[in-house]
């Protein structure tokens, strides 16, 4: 059964889903893709099980903002 709720959220927010949103895909799904690539390090990385949660929340955005930063390609790629 499909629940439908109203979440807010900010116009910059908006343009970020809206820009990840591909032909033929609601917003639901861009959420839940984007949702679905989220792992913690500890449960693939069996070393850094000890991690605790603020280390690990750590390493998770020091890894985002290197993918964010030095790994994309610095032009804009066209939607289909």
């Amino acid at each position: 059964m499909t629940v439908s709720k109203t979440i807010a959220i900010s116009e910059e927010l908006y343009d970020l889903l809206k820009e990840r949103k591909l032909i033929g895909e609601s917003f639901n799904d861009v959420i839940a893709r984007h949702l679905a690539g989220i792992r913690t390090a500890s449960k693939y990385v069996g070393g850094w099980s000890d991690l605790s949660a603020a280390e690990e929340y750590e390493l998770g955005m020091s890894s985002k903002m290197l993918r964010e930063n030095f790994l994309r390609p610095r032009f804009k790629m066209e939607r289909w």
